[in-house]
């Protein structure tokens, strides 16, 4: 199974200052960091979705098999569509994160192995039966997303795929962690 990675990273801070360059883990800012657990979980190809103002942000993504996505037209649903469709044809599975929504490898490996051994649409992860981040999408959902157009984003596609979705319940609530501040991450570690 060919999978992907499509990494929105438009978010901004509440001063406007993009969440991408907020400081991760190990010396790394978050955008790094989460490209780094992406390809330790084993995904090759990772896409990473900018708005327009994305200069401080492309030199930090420059490196084998990531790709630059730039999105100028703004909203969710236009960046889905741009990352969507940057995906390389052929490729039967896409994991679907937001900078937001830093994940370690572990919890990316164990989703991306269920997503694999299962048929549904969507495998996303929850906790205490609330659903989370990321989504990992079968060639068709990812189909469906290159032509989104509502800007409900990623609520319109759970909603189009409502019984097509299997939750892999996870003990530890990282998967429903959202990062919106330098403060959130002094929560602990990414």
């Amino acid at each position: 199974m060919s999978i992907a990675a499509i990494l929105i990273a438009t978010a901004r801070t509440a001063d406007g200052s993009p969440i991408a360059l907020l400081p991760g883990a190990d010396g790394l800012t978050l955008v790094e960091w989460q490209i780094e657990q992406l390809q330790t979980a084993g995904i090759r190809d990772v896409e990473v979705v900018l708005d327009a103002a994305a200069d401080a942000v492309i030199p930090l993504v420059a490196r084998d098999n990531v790709e630059p996505v730039i999105d100028p037209r703004g909203g969710i649903a236009s960046a889905l569509r741009a990352g969507a469709s940057a995906v390389p044809r052929g490729t039967t599975a896409a994991l679907l994160s937001f900078v937001q929504h830093p994940r370690p490898a572990s919890v990316l490996g164990r989703l991306i192995d269920a997503h694999t051994n299962g048929s549904a649409a969507i495998t996303r992860p929850s906790h205490r039966g609330v659903p989370g981040a990321p989504l990992v999408l079968r060639d068709d959902a990812l189909a469906w997303l290159r032509n989104i157009t509502d800007d409900r984003g990623i609520d319109a596609l759970v909603e189009h795929w409502r019984d097509a979705i299997t939750d892999v319940p996870f003990e530890a609530d990282v998967v429903l962690r959202e990062v919106r501040s330098a403060e959130d991450l002094e929560r602990g570690p990414v």
